[in-house]
């Protein structure tokens, strides 16, 4: 009976989106979690897990979507029995909410009449851990802590699958048959590396990474996340060695060039490895779109990014690169209105606007380039993290 209904729940988490989250996926383990409340009580996600499933749901007043998806959540926790289910909502409204943004967080909470806790995720921290592209985002955890389902935004193509999931994690009960993608679970020894590199990169660490990034390819080389975090890492390295400053003038070298290249092509070919596994990933497609723009090629970037956002319409990060890209090229008005339809699903992702920053200086537009500046300074002020991977650390 146990082996019919966990190929039933596999089936079922198998059917939901592959990367909801940023760097987080399907069968990795959820990132603790240990949050105040409302009332100034700390919760932690390890106190929950005597329930059979656990959701986390991430979200903020000025979230269009949030109440729909608190008050679904609401309605099915009425109707479960607390050794079944927990739900915790964690409030990313902003870097650092004033008093003003406690009472609007607390006046919607009681206009939804929500009985499970609300969190406050002041710093955007465990926003941050969990890779959260939009808002809201919803995380569902079983009893051992591990991931089964995830979900960004609030689809209505994917919304019933998620609360099916739900259903059938916090009832221990079957669920009815149907067809569904064939999903991938890495294998845990593959995981425990790429959590080690993460782990490793939010020290500071990143230049020391590359070993556990390649011990996880080859513990699992059909895990899709180690080789995107590779590539990055790889990406990011060729971008610092493009240029150096020399008494107020930029010099490009011969072995700062091979440097670049050399890393460029390493990177590519890990984006090639990624895309023969998952070619119709927001995340893969936004990562070559990124290696092609370092290598100078917009044209073929751009229809990477288009076809990011045609294959998650929820992943912000390719619409934010598409903006910027779009501004690059001089069509500031769609780069803006491309940019907009990310802000609203996640005003919070400092790398959006940073990289509406750049491309507005290489522009020469510096009052707009300004701007986006200063709103990076606002998200990450406390942090002090301006590049979170490689380097300013």
């Amino acid at each position: 009976m146990k082996t019919v209904l966990a190929l039933w729940l596999g089936a079922l988490c198998l059917a939901l989106p592959a990367f909801a989250l940023d760097g987080l996926q399907v069968g990795m383990k959820a990132p603790l979690i240990k949050l105040k409340d409302l009332q100034g009580k700390e919760v932690a996600l390890a106190d929950q897990r005597d329930a059979n499933a656990v959701v986390v749901v991430f979200w903020a007043t000025w979230s269009d979507n949030s109440p729909a998806m608190l008050e679904r959540l609401e309605r099915l926790y009425r109707t479960q029995k607390r050794e079944k289910l927990r739900v915790l909502a964690v409030n990313v409204e902003k870097q650092q909410p004033d008093a003003q943004d406690l009472a609007e967080i607390k006046k919607t909470a009681a206009r939804l009449g929500l009985s499970f806790p609300v969190l406050m995720d002041e710093g955007l921290k465990t926003f941050r851990e969990y890779g959260v592209v939009a808002v809201p985002s919803t995380v569902v955890i079983d009893k051992e802590g591990t991931i089964r389902g995830e979900m960004a935004s609030f689809p209505l193509a994917q919304r019933e699958d998620l609360f099916e999931l739900i259903e059938a994690l916090a009832e221990k009960r079957e669920i009815a048959k149907r067809e569904a993608q064939t999903g991938y679970q890495p294998a845990p020894r593959a995981v425990r590396y790429y959590n080690l590199a993460r782990a490793m990169i939010g020290r500071g660490m990143s230049d020391a990474v590359d070993d556990e990034l390649k011990k996880s390819i080859s513990a699992d080389s059909k895990f899709v996340l180690p080789l995107l975090l590779l590539a990055r890492l790889y990406r990011e390295r060729a971008e610092t060695e493009e240029a150096i400053e020399y008494r107020g003038t930029a010099v490009v070298t011969a072995s700062f060039k091979a440097e670049k290249e050399k890393y460029l092509k390493e990177a590519a070919k890990l984006i090639e490895s990624a895309s023969k596994l998952a070619p119709q990933s927001a995340p893969v497609l936004v990562e070559d779109a990124l290696v092609l723009m370092a290598m100078g090629k917009r044209d073929p970037a751009r229809e990477k990014l288009t076809q990011a956002i045609k294959s998650d319409g929820s992943y912000t990060p390719a619409q934010f690169l598409l903006a910027s890209l779009l501004v690059r090229e001089g069509r500031i008005k769609e780069g803006e209105t491309e940019f907009q339809k990310a802000v609203r699903l996640n005003p919070l992702d400092y790398q959006g606007h940073f990289s509406m920053a750049n491309a507005y200086e290489e522009k020469n537009l510096p009052k707009n380039a300004v701007a986006f500046y200063k709103k990076v300074y606002e998200l990450l002020y406390l942090e002090r993290e301006l590049f979170p991977l490689s380097y300013g650390r």
